[in-house]
């Protein structure tokens, strides 16, 4: 009896010492040779020129290197500008374990072709997917996906707007030249005339100036008078006195910066 128990004493820890030895083998053959991570990436800014930038981080969280297909679809929307969708984009990357990457994606408003009030507030947001492979071995697959949203507003640089007249007559056969005054910290020398728009608050559609020189320090703005009167429906609001809206960019060598200014003026028959 006492034999047989010394026995099983040892044969018990015999199948110890082996479960012992077996499970980190078994834990290294369970492991995931193809696994990924995706992260929310999004730098919650824009510039004005119009671009609002976000994206994906991936990384290779397998023990084998892989190859991914990157694929992000986006929708955006705009304060009154409704939205819409993106359709999906994809890159492929090749990771190393533990190797990770970021793709980016993005959108642009086209600033100063749209009245500024419907560009904000501006936010973008999307679904990153990643399906991927183990290199050379395209049968042992993974995936992941992150939903992901950011958001972002652009202030323009104010600006000052002048008239020469502080009327516009619906009967009349020209428009006052409209005048951006430059200052200390405005030089109108490094606007872009082409692209400055003039709008009314409320609708959507602007001119482009017909001509443009300048005088000292300020940026004299000449508008063709039937193309404002119609694009701006000022004979809707004959008798008021309504707020001119101009928006323009600097020159790309001084880095495209968005402005806008505003001058009221009463509209008479």
């Amino acid at each position: 009896m006492k034999t047989r128990k010394t026995y099983s004493l040892i044969f018990g820890c015999l199948c110890f010492m082996v479960g012992g030895i077996l499970s980190p083998a078994a834990t290294v053959a369970q492991a995931d040779p193809c696994s990924v991570e995706v992260f929310e990436l999004c730098n919650d800014s824009t510039d004005c020129s119009g671009s609002l930038s976000g994206g994906m981080e991936i990384k290779n969280t397998g023990t084998s290197d892989i190859t991914c297909e990157v694929v992000y679809i986006t929708s955006w929307s705009g304060s009154g500008s409704g939205g819409g969708f993106g359709s999906g984009q994809g890159s492929t990357v090749s990771l190393s374990p533990g190797q990770s990457s970021i793709v980016f994606g993005w959108i642009l408003i086209p600033i100063g072709e749209i009245p500024f009030w419907e560009f904000q507030p501006m936010s973008k947001s999307g679904t990153s997917t990643a399906d991927c492979y183990v290199t050379n071995n395209p049968e042992t697959t993974c995936e992941a996906y992150e939903e992901w949203e950011c958001s972002a507003t652009c202030d323009p640089t104010p600006v000052a707007v002048d008239i020469k007249l502080n009327y516009i007559s619906l009967k009349g056969k020209w428009l006052s030249p409209i005048v951006i005054k430059g200052s200390d910290n405005f030089d109108v020398t490094a606007v872009d005339p082409a692209t400055i728009r003039l709008g009314r608050e409320g609708v959507r559609e602007m001119v482009t100036p017909i001509r443009w020189n300048n005088n000292k320090n300020d940026l004299w703005l000449k508008f063709d008078k039937s193309a404002a009167v119609s694009a701006l429906m000022l004979g809707d609001v004959a008798g008021q006195e309504v707020q001119l809206i101009i928006t323009g960019k600097l020159k790309n060598e001084f880095g495209k910066i968005f402005f806008m200014g505003t001058v009221s003026v009463w509209v008479s028959q």
